[in-house]
């Protein structure tokens, strides 16, 4: 069962050391990975995916470049 969003919100808006121990214990590469995200992504996915209900595949195509390249070299594994 995941935790409840108040859980991870308040993880991934948290401090560096909170989210190192949280990414040391995830079991998932798109947990590990949002967990390394600079702060303005992390809020972003907080605001709109978890609190507006967008859909989390719908969020990652509107970001940056940056962030669906690294997306998709760290959790998917393509690399160009």
């Amino acid at each position: 069962m995941p935790p409840p969003d108040w859980v991870v919100k308040r993880v991934l808006l948290g401090p560096a050391a909170l989210r190192k121990a949280a990414a040391r214990q995830a079991a998932d590469e798109r947990e590990r990975w949002m967990l390394r995200q600079s702060s303005e992504v992390r809020r972003s996915f907080v605001h709109e995916v978890l609190e507006q209900g967008v859909n989390e595949e719908a969020w990652m195509l509107l970001q940056p470049d940056e962030v669906r390249h690294s997306y998709a070299a760290e959790v998917l594994g393509h690399q160009p």
